[in-house]
């Protein structure tokens, strides 16, 4: 077996991507999802890292529409509003979902969507 971090920096998965060396704002949660937390306050825009070679999509347009178009990779400006924290799924990364309940056990009978 291998064995990784569940949290990890963007340069763990992106190692060839000298850009990925330096960011310390980002993180990546598993293989899939690109974490970009707004750190400052009154910030309501956020300059964050795509690195090319993986297909990104934001995961409140997956989760919000019935289509969602892939984001831009490299450096890019997106809205961060108060109730919203930009998260990016990588393209072939699957996400199970599933409708909360008050407690995991009865969460866990809860279907997958």
């Amino acid at each position: 077996t291998q064995g990784n971090t569940v949290a990890r920096p963007v340069w763990h998965e992106f190692p060839r991507d000298n850009v990925t060396w330096s960011i310390d704002e980002q993180f990546m949660w598993g293989q899939g999802l690109l974490i970009s937390p707004v750190l400052h306050q009154g910030d309501k825009h956020l300059y964050l890292y795509l690195p090319p070679g993986a297909r990104w999509y934001t995961v409140t347009d997956f989760l919000d529409s019935t289509t969602f178009s892939e984001s831009l990779t490299g450096w890019q400006n997106v809205s961060a509003p108060l109730d919203e924290i930009p998260l990016h799924l990588r393209g072939g990364v699957a996400i199970p979902l599933q409708n909360p309940a008050q407690n995991t056990v009865l969460s866990r009978a809860n279907n997958f969507k």
